[in-house]
């Protein structure tokens, strides 16, 4: 089982999309790119969406998107005020990395 990788991100194509193996069946997914985040069980219909649905602001379901081919769901990490793509700038403009 691989843990950790850096892969191209499903949603953007920027390719710093980190991606983690949780279990053999379940991965979260984290892009640097655009700042949005999913996992293998976030799929609508699905019970886990289901759940989050009920409890999201409406916000994140605005924002929330949709890969085609699978069907998985992309929400934001956060809500901040920078353009798609410069989620890195953004995290060191509130000190969460180091200039």
């Amino acid at each position: 089982m691989n843990f950790d990788e850096l892969k191209e991100c499903n949603r953007c194509g920027s390719d710093a999309c980190y991606k983690q193996e949780v279990t053999k069946d379940i991965s979260i997914e984290l892009c640097y790119g655009c700042g949005f985040q999913s996992n293998s069980l976030m799929k609508k219909g699905s019970d886990f969406f289901n759940e989050q649905w009920e409890l999201l602001p409406e916000i994140y379901k605005t924002l929330m998107d949709e890969e085609e081919e699978t069907g998985k769901i992309w929400m934001p990490t956060t809500i901040k005020n920078f353009k798609e793509r410069d989620f890195i700038e953004a995290l060191s403009y509130i000190g969460v990395l180091p200039e």
